[in-house]
């Protein structure tokens, strides 16, 4: 199963457990903005934009998609300096809790 979200203004997804093989789609109207995939290891604070194997954030500006491989941990996607987004983003995994 997945967990669906849709941005429409800057800020940030609820905050998901995921455990495994995690897959990342995104797709809409950015608005400029940068949307950034984040982690956190609570779930609450200390948030972090990770980074792939080239040491380069895993952000957005337009549609794209990425996958990868964590033992655990929270995530969420912010979208910041857009202007009149619409963004769905999707979340794929093995495992995943969403922390109220």
């Amino acid at each position: 199963m997945a967990t669906l979200y849709n941005l429409t203004a800057n800020g940030s997804t609820d905050a998901q457990r995921v455990y495994g093989d995690i897959s990342f789609d995104v797709s809409g109207t950015f608005g400029g903005g940068t949307l950034a995939l984040e982690f956190s290891i609570d779930g609450s604070s200390g948030w972090y934009t990770p980074t792939d194997d080239d040491d380069v954030a895993i952000e957005y500006t337009s549609a794209g998609s990425r996958g990868m491989r964590h033992g655990g941990i929270y995530i969420r996607h912010t979208l910041t300096g857009a202007t009149g987004p619409n963004i769905d983003i999707q979340v794929s995994g093995v495992s995943r809790q969403t922390k109220n």
